[in-house]
């Protein structure tokens, strides 16, 4: 499980010096505070705002959304810090988590999604698929989960030199996210960087990295596109994380049940297409943006791919040993059902 992030005490402190401006214009029980890890402008907290107006016209304002000024703890501190009450609802990346979660762990199995996969199909996947291994798996506790989502296809994009084969990864910096993207980076001959997204502006102005594996949408999301040369795209991606949008048990309860079933029909599936979707179009955006300001963008070669998928293959033999043990019964079927609906989704209109 993630680290505590601190004693009860200074939590019960810390949300009290947060919270208190939305309580003077609103009574605390309909009142749903948010806290967001994200800049103000990042297109998570844009689907955020659009559910909550949802929400909000659906209860005729009995339930009101307030999007905190500043988070509350970081990315990888998030669900414990709804857990503990020290704001309403939030967003998890899981695989920041401290301890990586078993469903989390499948999904992220490098290749395992498909070239068709993209941020709104896994999405979808991911709430048709697995929500009853999540609710199952007890690692949701103290928290009632509204929607699953998956950010877009981790891709590779690099300062000054482009990473086009498995060589070219020899000696480079490569900034990636979690331990499972270290890992991958280290099996292609390059040397990790852990660092969440949100330091990537740090680490690519100040030269500390030559590359990062991340969705494509991170290079504008994080305006690192003055630093950006070269991206290489693989279809479907190298491998995809997975998210969750929660509420606090305790807020939920609060709520009636008209406004609780107001709440739910804003969320589930409807929002994972959201979620997905903005992804994918920041995605567009950000290729864009890269082309516009001089990057070579190109797709990997057959035999990139090949090379890719042989270095990591280990890796995902690993992560389904490790899920299986964690309680995920048949993690290769599941990764099946995944897959097949990422493909099922595709060919819908």
């Amino acid at each position: 499980m993630p680290d505590r992030i601190a004693p009860r005490h200074l939590l019960r402190t810390l949300a009290a010096a947060i919270l208190l401006p939305a309580a003077a214009g609103a009574s605390a029980q309909n009142v749903i505070n948010i806290s967001s890890w994200v800049p103000p402008s990042h297109h998570i907290n844009t689907t955020i705002k659009a559910w909550c107006a949802e929400v909000e016209q659906g209860t005729s304002n009995r339930v009101k959304c307030n999007m905190l000024a500043k988070p509350v703890a970081p990315p990888h501190q998030s669900l414990n810090a709804v857990r503990q009450g020290v704001a309403d609802a939030s967003f998890t990346v899981v695989a920041y988590n401290a301890e990586p979660m078993n469903v989390g762990m499948v999904l992220s199995v490098p290749f395992a999604m498909g070239p068709n996969a993209n941020g709104e199909r896994v999405s979808v996947a991911l709430w048709r698929v697995l929500q009853p291994h999540l609710l199952r798996s007890g690692e949701w506790k103290g928290v009632k989960l509204l929607s699953t989502g998956a950010g877009s296809p981790n891709q590779i994009y690099s300062t000054t030199q482009p990473l086009r084969s498995q060589n070219d990864f020899k000696s480079k910096k490569v900034m990636v996210g979690n331990k499972l993207g270290a890992d991958i980076v280290t099996a292609f001959g390059g040397q990790p960087i852990v660092k969440p997204a949100s330091d990537l502006y740090q680490m690519f102005s100040g030269g500390i990295v030559d590359a990062a594996f991340n969705p494509i949408e991170t290079v504008k999301s994080f305006k690192v596109d003055p630093f950006v040369k070269h991206a290489t795209l693989v279809p479907g991606g190298v491998w995809m994380g997975f998210g969750s949008f929660y509420i606090s048990e305790a807020k939920w309860n609060s709520l009636s049940r008209e406004d609780q079933a107001v709440v739910e029909n804003a969320s589930g599936e409807k929002l994972s297409r959201r979620w997905g979707g903005a992804f994918d179009a920041e995605d567009r955006e950000s290729l864009e943006v890269m082309r516009k300001s001089g990057a070579q963008v190109v797709t990997a070669s057959d035999e990139f791919v090949r090379q890719m998928v042989a270095a990591s293959a280990d890796i995902g033999r690993q992560m389904i040993v490790a899920a299986r043990d964690k309680g995920l019964a048949e993690p290769e079927k599941v990764l099946q059902q995944l897959r097949a609906e990422v493909d099922r989704v595709a060919k819908q209109p």
